[in-house]
């Protein structure tokens, strides 16, 4: 590639080997070149072209023209026969001014990034092979067992065949902080928040002491990611595993425009097929899962979301049954602790409710308390409210009431006013339809007490519109019992 382009970007995910790699070039290559200098990028690269030069490090403020001027005019002096490397270059080429001067020059270039480019030569790593990563592990790792060296082949797998985080595992192992068996587990679960036992390793020439889960955060510049770039990955992590079309993305996602989507993929945490799809890798995406803590509001507001994409018939056809997305997301949770998990399971039961799918409504409803074992007061509270939801599309009101009311009665003694307004809703809703109320001042009275108990709340769009389908209830039974009035109010 150096010969066709003097120019080239090796690129790829942190701590794949960019580094190693091109050091690894430079000792068998080496020898074809006369001069061979090598940078670490620091924010910029009039810093470093001016310090070529120079004996004495200068700073930012100390680069001035005359010092980059004349360092690069030294540079313009050199031909094919010198090498300069630039490690760790992770921005875009378009967001360093010096950029442009680069391809001016005759010497050879290469460019080491954690990000993706356009129009530029690039040469991307994906990681070591499975039997060097293996390998590479039972280099820390003393004996291991023929089962282990099994668990060891998926290991290097799940850690998308990544040398430093291979070597960190293999450190872990060595100094007894886990198993291959406990190893293999985690990963299967795409939680890395377990390995927190810090080992030491040698990362750019330097010597350091870090946590697997550490090195993620670090590495992979996630504090660097705004809140909007960090919604984004969360949702794509729950809801794409086929690659989608941008523009359904973006409305999945609530975007105003592809930029954050642009900005993930120049990031390299999503990839882009050439036909313009976008998906995130099983890799990155239990990255994501055990760095981001994904929370429940944001599940909500992909959950509505998704119910909105399922009323767009122009973007319809990229997801199919979008019943499948939320079936898939309702039954495995990726909020922790478990209550938060119910309430997601609780708001994709809703969504299943809206489209009157009693099947998928029975199946979540069974499936979300069997596989969680759970016995909270607030918990066995929502099971009832969904089961009571589920006899009542039966249309088993009487049934549906009886369930209803037990559920209320525990949800009364809890903290939390948006449940208990939402309860009384469904209860009075309930009491109308099953015909057993003794009188209609007794509807009246259900159907208010919900209503005031809203009334008390600051709801967001969703909630709001649980309150208006209990108002427009009531007033349908004001209109039937000839308050025409009141109904109209």
């Amino acid at each position: 590639m150096l010969e066709r382009d003097s120019k080239v970007f090796v690129t790829g995910f942190p701590c794949i080997g960019k580094s190693e790699f091109v050091r690894a070039y430079i000792e068998k290559y080496g020898s074809q070149y006369k001069k061979i200098g090598y940078y670490f990028y620091n924010g910029s690269l009039r810093r470093v072209i001016s310090n070529m030069n120079s004996e004495v490090p200068v700073s930012l403020s100390d680069a001035n023209d005359d010092l980059y001027i004349g360092s690069l005019n030294t540079l313009r002096t050199l031909d094919e026969s010198t090498l300069i490397v630039i490690d760790n270059f992770n921005i875009g080429v378009e967001d360093d001014e010096c950029v442009d001067d680069i391809p001016k020059l005759k010497c050879r270039v290469i460019f080491t990034s954690r990000r993706r480019y356009e129009g530029v030569t690039t040469f991307r790593l994906n990681g070591i092979s499975k039997n060097d990563g293996v390998e590479l592990a039972k280099k820390f790792f003393d004996n291991p067992t023929p089962l282990d060296e099994f668990r060891l082949s998926g290991i290097v797998c799940m850690l998308g065949r990544n040398p430093l985080f291979i070597e960190i595992v293999g450190k872990m192992l060595k100094k007894g902080g886990c198993t291959t068996e406990r190893l293999t587990f985690e990963l299967l679960a795409g939680d890395y928040t377990k390995y927190d036992q810090k080992v030491t390793f040698t990362k750019d020439g330097k010597l350091m002491k870090e946590s697997l889960i550490g090195v993620l955060i670090n590495m992979f510049g996630f504090s660097e990611l705004s809140e909007l770039h960090r919604k984004v990955l969360c949702m794509m992590h729950v809801a794409v595993e086929a690659p989608i079309r941008k523009d359904a993305a973006i409305a999945m996602f609530g975007l105003n425009s592809v930029q954050p989507i642009d900005d993930l993929i120049d990031a390299g945490f999503v990839s882009e097929t050439s036909n313009g799809m976008i998906q995130m890798s099983h890799f990155i995406s239990e990255i994501v899962f055990s760095v981001l803590k994904h929370d429940k509001n944001t599940c909500r507001e992909l959950i509505d979301r998704i119910r909105l994409i399922g009323n767009d018939e122009s973007i319809q056809y990229d997801f199919g049954d979008i019943r499948n997305i939320i079936a898939e997301f309702a039954f495995f949770p990726i909020v922790k602790p478990a209550s938060e998990a119910v309430e997601v399971a609780y708001d994709c039961f809703k969504f299943f409710w809206r489209m009157h799918d009693v099947d998928r409504m029975e199946e979540l409803n069974q499936r979300t308390f069997a596989l969680r074992g759970l016995s909270e007061p607030r918990q066995l509270a929502i099971q009832e409210l969904e089961e009571a939801a589920i006899e009542a599309e039966k249309r088993n009101y009487v049934k549906a009431l009886e369930i209803q009311k037990n559920a209320l009665e525990k949800i009364m003694a809890l903290d939390d006013e948006y449940l208990k307004a939402e309860a009384a809703g469904s209860y009075a809703y309930y009491l109308d339809l099953s015909d057993t109320a003794d009188s209609t001042e007794e509807l009246y009275e259900a159907y208010k007490r919900s209503i005031e108990l809203f009334e008390g709340l600051d709801l967001d769009n969703g909630e709001k519109v649980e309150e208006c389908r209990v108002i427009t209830r009531y007033a349908h039974l004001l209109l039937m019992t000839c308050k025409t009035d009141e109904a109209l109010a």
